[in-house]
C-alpha cells in the first residue's frame, strides 16, 4: 500500500504540474482586448501606444507652428494692487505628427476628443504676470480636439492677472492701456514659432459683457525677441486693450457731491453776517468733505502716476473751507464790534464809486442821498490830507442805511465771494481739460 500511495500522489503531482505549463506557454503579453471596445477606444491605443507626452512631437531641427489667440470674457481691475485680471477663452492650435491616423481605417472618425493632459502642450507662460511669469492656469481641465491630419485645438478657460500701471489723473473718467504678454519659456523661435491664430490682430470680445470697465479698443502683434542669454530669438504674443472706465454711477456718487460741496460753500457768503448758521454750515460742509477724502484712501492707490484730478478738488475744498472758516470768523468778529468814526474817503471813494457797484453794495444807499461836495470839505475833516494836495477833487458822497463799517464788512464778504467762485472755476476748467 505504501508503493501504491506514493504512485498515487506522483501522478496528481505531475498533473498539476503539466497543466501549469500549458497555462504558461499560452499566455498573451500586451492589455487584453474588451469585450466592449469601441473604435474610438481602438484609435486612442493605437495613437498613444509609446507616446511621449514631454517630447516635442517634431524633429529637433523643424519647428512646431503654434497659433494663439485670445477671447475676453470678463474683467476685473485691482487698482491698490496695480493689477487687471481677465477671464478669457485661449485658442491654440498646433500639428502633432505623432496623432494622425487614417479615417477609414477607424469607422469614419473625423475628430477625436481627448484630455488635455494626454498630449503634449507648449509651454506657453504669460510674461508680465503677477507673479513675474506663469504658465496658463485653466479654471477647468477641457478636452483637446484633434483631427485626422494631427491638428490640435486646445481652448482653456483661463483666469490671467498682470501688473498694469494705472493713470488716475482723470479718476473716475480715466482711460487705462494694460497689455498681455504670451511666449515659450523654454523653447526659443526656431522649436516653437507662435503666430496669431487666424491672423487676427485683435482680442476678441464678442463674448464680452461691459461692466466696471468697457474694452473700446483692442490690438494683437508677433514679434521676436533676442535676449542677452540665448543667440536664438524668441516668439511672442502681445494683446493690448484699452480700458475705459464705466462712469455712470461715479456722477451720483463722485461729482454731484463735488458740486454740491462747493455751492454750500459759496452760499456761505449769501447769508447775513450777523448769522450764526455760516459757521455751522461751514463745519458740516467740511465733515462731509473729509468723509469723501477718507473714501478716496481706501479706493484709490497712493501709488499711481498721477494724484487724481477729484482728489486734488477735494483736498482743495478742505483748504478752502479752513479759509472760509476763519473768514467768517473775521467777519462775524468785526461785525459784531461797533465802532465810532466814518471810513477814510479813500475807501468811501471806491465803496461807493464802480467797486461799489460791481459788488452791489448801492442797493444799501439810502434814496435821493448822493450829492457832490468839493474836497475842501474832506480837507476840512482831513486837514492832513489837505497839506499833501493841491488840486481840487470833486468827490460824490452818499448815505448809507448802515454805519460805514457794517458797508466796509459787507464789501469784504463779497470780495471773498468773488474769489473763491474764480478759484472753483479755475479748478472746474482744468478738470474738465
Amino acid at each position: 500500500m505504501r508503493v501504491y500511495d506514493r504512485l498515487v500522489i506522483f501522478c496528481v503531482v505531475f498533473q498539476q504540474c503539466a497543466s501549469h505549463l500549458e497555462d504558461f506557454g499560452t499566455t498573451q503579453t500586451g492589455p487584453k482586448q474588451m469585450w466592449n471596445e469601441t473604435t474610438l477606444d481602438k484609435l486612442k491605443k493605437d495613437l498613444f501606444m509609446n507616446y511621449d507626452k514631454y517630447a516635442r512631437p517634431q524633429q529637433h531641427y523643424n519647428s512646431t507652428n503654434v497659433k494663439f489667440g485670445m477671447a475676453a470674457i470678463h474683467l476685473e481691475t485691482n487698482e491698490l494692487k496695480s493689477t487687471v485680471t481677465i477671464s478669457s477663452w485661449l485658442r491654440l492650435v498646433w500639428t502633432d505628427s505623432k496623432l494622425k491616423w487614417n479615417e477609414s481605417d477607424y469607422g469614419g472618425i473625423s475628430v477625436a476628443r481627448i484630455a488635455e493632459h494626454e498630449i503634449w502642450q507648449p509651454d506657453i507662460f504669460l510674461y508680465n504676470s503677477v507673479s513675474g511669469g506663469e504658465p496658463i492656469t485653466k479654471v477647468n481641465a477641457p478636452n483637446v480636439l484633434i483631427y485626422p491630419n494631427g491638428e490640435v485645438l486646445w481652448v482653456p478657460t483661463t483666469k490671467l492677472t498682470v501688473l498694469c500701471e494705472f493713470n488716475l489723473r482723470h479718476w473716475p473718467f480715466d482711460t487705462q492701456h494694460c497689455f498681455f504678454k504670451f511666449g515659450s519659456w523654454t523653447h526659443n523661435g526656431n522649436e516653437i514659432s507662435i503666430q496669431l491664430y487666424n491672423n487676427k490682430k485683435f482680442v476678441d470680445v464678442s463674448d464680452y459683457t461691459p461692466r466696471a470697465w468697457i474694452i473700446s479698443n483692442t490690438s494683437a502683434e508677433q514679434f521676436s525677441k533676442m535676449y542677452d542669454c540665448c543667440l536664438e530669438p524668441y516668439h511672442e504674443v502681445l494683446f493690448n486693450l484699452t480700458l475705459v472706465r464705466n462712469y455712470q454711477s461715479y456722477k451720483a456718487l463722485i461729482v454731484t457731491p463735488a458740486v454740491a460741496i462747493t455751492l454750500l460753500i459759496l452760499m456761505q457768503f449769501w447769508l447775513p453776517l450777523r448769522a450764526e448758521e455760516r459757521l455751522i454750515l461751514n463745519c458740516l460742509t467740511l465733515i462731509v468733505d473729509l468723509m469723501f477724502l477718507l473714501y478716496f484712501t481706501n479706493h484709490i492707490s497712493a501709488a499711481g502716476s498721477n494724484t487724481p484730478i477729484i482728489v486734488i478738488f477735494y483736498s482743495t475744498c478742505l483748504f478752502m473751507m479752513c479759509l472760509t472758516m476763519a473768514t467768517n470768523i473775521l467777519i462775524f468778529t468785526l461785525f459784531k464790534k461797533t465802532r465810532a468814526g466814518s471810513l477814510p474817503w479813500v475807501m468811501k471813494k471806491y465803496l461807493q464809486g464802480n467797486l461799489g457797484k460791481f459788488l452791489l453794495l448801492n442797493y444799501y444807499f439810502e434814496k435821493d442821498s448822493c450829492s457832490s461836495e468839493s474836497q475842501k470839505n474832506e480837507n476840512e475833516q482831513n486837514p492832513q490830507f489837505a497839506r499833501s494836495t493841491a488840486a481840487p477833487y470833486k468827490a460824490q458822497v452818499c448815505s448809507w442805511k448802515y454805519n460805514e463799517q457794517d458797508m466796509l464788512t459787507l464789501a469784504m464778504d463779497r470780495i471773498f465771494f468773488i474769489v473763491y467762485s474764480v478759484v472753483y472755476i479755475f479748478i472746474g476748467f482744468i478738470y474738465l481739460l
